[in-house]
């Protein structure tokens, strides 16, 4: 492609995790590449253990396949952010396939002022060296809201800024809102596409190289 000019994004998402992302991001992968396109995948962040070892370091297995589909080589650029869950308020971060120590002792809200700029190179080099890039987004498409104070925001305080920027809550409407609220209890388990697609190394890259 021109390098003057930047590859056309087109961004996965979905209203749950476990929704099918990872899924539709290789198939679209694919389905760009066999169009005669230079195409690559980006997620900027994601959190998950299950990951693959390339030149640069380690990066998700999700976006190792989705590489792999693309017809391109995996690198750390597509995933420059990896956090590997260790305990349930603790994640090792991989920082552009590295482990970084000081970054995994950080609470989350200094940690992001360190990330962002790796995130965001990342994604301006891949769309100056591709025509078409595929981006999933991490999570659901509502998890990030445009408060000026912070970038990221988790469920429970979104939940607590959209009830503080309301103000009171009277009787009635709280009764309307929990006869709207969906009941999760019987829901269940949503399927992991993206352990489909990641089982082990060599079966996910048999199931790439049988894609047309």
């Amino acid at each position: 492609m021109n390098g003057s000019q930047r590859a056309k994004a087109l961004m996965v998402c979905g209203t749950t995790s476990s929704a099918g992302k990872s899924f539709l991001a290789t198939a679209l992968c694919r389905w760009v590449a066999r169009r005669g396109l230079k195409v690559a995948p980006y997620k900027s962040q994601n959190m998950s253990n299950n990951a693959r070892v390339v030149a640069e370091g380690e990066m998700g297995s999700a976006q190792y396949f989705q590489a792999l589909a693309a017809r391109t080589a995996p690198e750390v650029r597509m995933n420059p952010v990896l956090l590997k869950p260790e305990r349930d308020d603790h994640s090792q971060v991989i920082l552009l396939g590295q482990r970084d120590d000081e970054l995994s002792r950080m609470a989350w809200r200094g940690r992001s002022e360190r990330m962002w700029p790796a995130a965001r190179d990342a994604l301006h080099a891949l769309m100056a060296e591709n025509d078409v890039l595929v981006i999933e987004k991490s999570r659901s498409s509502c998890w990030v809201l445009p408060f000026s104070d912070s970038k990221t925001l988790t469920g429970p305080e979104v939940q607590r800024k959209i009830a503080s920027s309301r103000g009171a809550v009277t009787g009635s409407s709280r009764k309307s809102r929990a006869s709207v609220r969906p009941n999760t209890a019987a829901a269940p388990p949503m399927p992991r596409p993206s352990d489909r697609i990641a089982t082990t190394a060599t079966a996910g890259e048999r199931r790439i190289s049988r894609m047309p």
